[in-house]
């Protein structure tokens, strides 16, 4: 089956939709980590700390991510839609003697 345009666009809408729901997700993790932390003490509850820190700041990056891979589909609908026009041109300008056959 092939590329078929405004399918790349329709999911990079389907991203941008989503975005705000990631990032409430994101946003409450932290909340919801802690409500459940209280058993961890000592060096446990700093080792728990930590590495949700990294997870966080690794995580926050994700809606952008995902906004530029939204981007990027979309990019792929306005590419393929240029190229085709341009060879539907370059073909309806060709010399009669070009010796395509397009049956």
């Amino acid at each position: 089956m092939g590329l078929v345009l405004g399918q790349q666009t329709e999911a990079a809408n389907l991203i941008i939709g989503r975005l705000p729901g990631v990032q409430g997700i994101l946003d409450g993790i932290p909340t919801a980590v802690t409500d459940q932390a209280s058993g961890f003490v000592g060096g446990a509850a700093a080792g728990l700390a930590n590495a949700l820190g990294d997870w966080l700041q690794a995580a926050g990056d994700l809606p952008k991510i995902l906004s530029d891979y939204a981007m990027a589909l979309a990019e792929v609908d306005r590419t393929a839609a240029a190229s085709d026009a341009a060879g539907a041109a370059g073909l309806s300008a060709a010399p009669g003697s070009s010796g395509l056959n397009l049956k």
